[in-house]
């Protein structure tokens, strides 16, 4: 069975380069909206989408989260924080943060279903964009005060996922086929 939806879905590739073009504000408007119908718990919409496009701003989270994976004891994220040459978002002129009710048990799992619908979205209107996790942690460090209130990320909320977006730098490659034995039936 095939329609447009699940052939959508199949395309979606992570996008690792970007040229550097802005992204139409209407179509992170609808990226974002696309987010905002995501299933959430108890359907309360406890999230909070922030929008960054100014460059200051990502150049600001980027070196923030670097410096902080160079304190989080693993040595993998340790070296990437170290690499003047790696950029956490991959030169993308988008970013959303999407941030939960520190309050609300399902807060992790509603911002991750927001974010994978703006994923879809983004493959649906031609924009690129990659699911992030290196960013978040410009939150868990001495910065995360100053950045939430640069960015007007509300009071008992915490950023859990986020993604960015826009044009591709190069043409995706096809998806690999999926492993196998990943689907039980009972």
């Amino acid at each position: 069975m095939t329609n447009e939806t699940l052939e959508t879905i199949k395309r979606r590739r992570s996008v690792r380069a970007y040229t550097g073009e802005p992204v139409e504000r209407e179509a992170l408007c609808a990226i974002v909206e696309a987010g905002r119908y995501a299933p959430n718990g108890s359907g309360n919409e406890d999230w909070h989408f922030t929008v960054v496009t100014n460059p200051s701003l990502l150049r600001d989270i980027d070196r923030s989260a670097k410096a902080m994976a160079q304190n989080m004891g693993m040595a993998h994220l340790a070296a990437l924080g170290a690499d003047p040459d790696f950029h956490c978002l991959y030169g993308a002129p988008a970013l959303v943060l999407v941030s939960g009710d520190a309050g609300n048990p399902s807060a992790a799992t509603d911002c991750v279903c927001a974010t994978q619908n703006m994923l879809i979205a983004a493959e649906a209107l031609g924009i690129g964009s990659c699911f992030l996790f290196f960013p978040t942690m410009a939150f868990m460090g001495p910065e995360k005060d100053r950045l939430r209130d640069a960015l007007s990320i509300p009071e008992g909320y915490e950023v859990s996922s986020c993604a960015c977006f826009g044009r591709a730098a190069a043409p995706a490659v096809p998806p690999p086929p999926r492993r196998e034995g990943t689907v039980s039936w009972a």
